[in-house]
């Protein structure tokens, strides 16, 4: 019979989920029974990253260059954290594990953590999600007895990829666009009492940028590539 393997965000909830659903054995980075593995990650163990093949060195940070809209995107391991992630590629793999349970926390920084993690597995089991907003062991139990569907999931997998790489494309487009007009001798960035205003940038887009933002990923790439074609032709 096969095992399945519980991935939480943090070391205290993967020791917190084996308390509350019975006895394992504690080894040096996860729990193990008859039925369960349980690990974690220590948060964020990937980013990501522009293919080589797609990415404009340092030095060449022209307009002609952008916007920087790479067709998908790599995953880089962290290095402050790569050993715990070796760990969950071991588990991951073991032929005895044939179900995942994403047990990151309730929301989408917890989904993207796991998916990347899976991501960069090729991790090919089926996927459940634990959904908890308290962490009494009674809590932890209910949960497992009505864990979520991995489809109930993908919206806010989605919503969580968006996020991520729409930050990455504003703040990478941002930055070489305001290196590349300070090179072409025009003024970049004023303080004001209250923010840094970007000179020429739509203060809607620059709004965008913020980690409150609700405008979809597309609106804000599609708005950051017209600006950033206003000034290449400037």
């Amino acid at each position: 019979m096969g095992k399945t393997l519980i991935i939480a965000e943090k070391p205290s909830v993967a020791s917190d989920i084996s308390k509350a659903l019975g006895k394992f054995q504690k080894h040096d980075d996860y729990f193990e029974n008859d039925e369960y593995v349980i690990s974690s990650a220590v948060g964020h163990l990937l980013s990501i990253a522009v293919p080589d093949e797609f990415e404009v060195k340092r030095g060449k940070w022209t307009f002609a260059n952008l916007p920087v809209i790479p067709p998908h995107f790599d995953l880089l391991p962290i290095e402050k954290s790569e050993a715990r992630l070796k760990v969950l590629l071991k588990l991951i793999k073991r032929k005895d594990v044939d179900t995942l349970v994403n047990a990151c926390d309730a929301g989408r920084e917890g989904e993207l953590i796991f998916r990347y993690i899976a991501q960069y597995a090729k991790a090919k089991q089926p996927i459940k999600r634990l959904w908890l907003q308290s962490m009494t062991p009674a809590a932890i139990r209910e949960g497992f007895a009505s864990l979520r569907t991995d489809s109930e999931m993908i919206p806010l997998a989605d919503a969580a990829t968006c996020r991520s790489e729409s930050d990455w494309l504003i703040g990478i487009n941002g930055t070489r666009a305001m290196t590349a007009l300070k090179q072409a001798g025009g003024r970049t960035i004023a303080e004001s009492e209250e923010t840094a205003v970007v000179f020429g940038m739509p203060q809607e887009l620059i709004a965008a940028g913020g980690a409150t933002t609700t405008l979809p990923c597309t609106e804000i790439t599609r708005q950051l590539v017209y600006w950033v074609r206003l000034n290449r032709s400037a």
